[in-house]
């Protein structure tokens, strides 16, 4: 508990530090949009998730993260409303991008999902949260479909969900968020935008899969048995923002 909670004070501090230099949707309202904006970090312009269409998204010459994931010690932690998984300082666990380190902070889970993607029918979807030295946000996004056997990393993780509202746990084995990758054959969508839960603190850069993981209907049963209550954002105006892909 004395290691949870000082990942928690850490995780306020950060976000606190983010709003210094980004905008946070007002208190009450935070699906505010008022008038379109190009400026991706103007106040209450840039707020996630969005649908995305890849039809009408554009090709440009956007770096793709260099993902540096290795098996590490972690804690489960049952917030009341999703599973999260924390990382310790210095875990080693990050992503480049743009020639910037992000370290891997934690990962959390959506129901429904939250990022609409056309042709993808996704019912949940993973959010792996980083942030660099100066406190600046950057998230893999991965759609979640039902199917398979029960025997993939989201089964084990979601049979593995602490009992109760703010229990955590500490698996025995290192857990490595490699497998939580969709494979080398997924593409990326990219765009600036915002956290999805309060403070929707903005200037969040999203990195979106367009191919799933897959948890069994089993496991999909198990986490809803822990979390019934929906928990996701809806999409938000794009207000001038077009993700963009590979290929420019």
């Amino acid at each position: 508990m004395v290691v949870g909670t000082r990942w928690r004070v850490a995780m306020a501090g950060l976000l606190a530090a983010t709003m210094v230099a980004c905008a946070s949707a007002p208190a009450g309202t935070p699906n505010a949009h008022t008038e379109a904006h190009t400026d991706p970090c103007a106040a209450n312009a840039a707020q996630s998730p969005i649908e995305i269409d890849p039809r009408t998204t554009i090709a440009g010459t956007i770096s793709s993260p260099d993902v540096r994931y290795a098996p590490t010690a972690v804690v489960l932690w049952n917030t009341g409303k999703t599973l999260q998984v924390d990382y310790a300082a210095g875990s080693g666990n990050a992503i480049v991008l743009d020639g910037v380190r992000f370290d891997l902070i934690q990962f959390h889970f959506h129901w429904p999902k939250e990022h609409p993607i056309v042709g993808l029918a996704a019912e949940m979807e993973l959010h792996l949260v980083h942030a660099d030295e100066r406190d600046n946000l950057a998230v893999l996004g991965v759609p979640i479909v039902v199917g398979g056997d029960g025997t993939g990393v989201l089964d084990e993780l979601f049979a593995a969900i602490p009992g109760g509202n703010g229990w955590r746990s500490l698996p025995a084995n290192p857990f490595d968020a490699s497998r939580l990758r969709p494979g080398t054959s997924a593409k990326i969508f990219r765009y600036t935008g915002s956290l999805t839960t309060s403070p929707f603190t903005e200037c969040v850069r999203w990195i979106v899969y367009d191919r799933a993981l897959v948890v069994s209907p089993r496991g999909f049963a198990a986490y809803k048995a822990r979390f019934p209550e929906p928990y996701s954002h809806p999409p938000q105006p794009l207000n001038g923002r077009v993700p963009v892909r590979p290929g420019g």
